[in-house]
């Protein structure tokens, strides 16, 4: 990949595209076939997946600013943004189409997605304070 691609923006696209096209779907096509329950439920999922997906723009952003000493810790934020919408975003969706219990025995992804997303914000925070206090010691 060359150098100046920026993985998190392109991601942040990527899955901006795919939440709005699920946005989409549960609002034209399952709103017909989904119990309202289960179609809040994919919305929830939809926006979860919108709000994360924007929050990519931001990692992409802070590892432009970011000094090499600090691409882990922006990385980490992109990397707990991403399972968390995988994991998250992704089992609710399958929860809202397919009811309670159809995980099975992966039903732990759930609530480990929401810890990558809570990892993704805890390391934003911190990547906030340090990535952007270099910045401004360089210029």
């Amino acid at each position: 990949m060359p150098r100046n691609v920026n993985i998190w923006i392109v991601l942040s696209g990527l899955n901006g595209f795919i939440a709005v096209a699920a946005a989409a779907i549960g609002a034209h096509i399952l709103v017909q076939h989904l119990s309202p329950e289960a179609l809040d439920l994919f919305r929830m999922g939809a926006i979860f997946h919108l709000v994360h997906a924007l929050a990519l723009i931001a990692v992409g952003v802070l590892g432009r600013l970011a000094e090499p000493a600090r691409f882990k810790i922006v990385n980490l934020c992109g990397m707990g943004f991403q399972l968390g919408i995988i994991f998250f975003s992704g089992s609710i969706y399958w929860l809202a189409l397919f009811g309670a219990g159809s995980l099975g025995p992966l039903h732990f992804v759930t609530p480990i997605g929401g810890g990558c997303l809570l990892v993704g914000w805890a390391a934003m925070s911190y990547a906030g304070w340090t990535v952007t206090d270099d910045y401004q010691r360089r210029n």
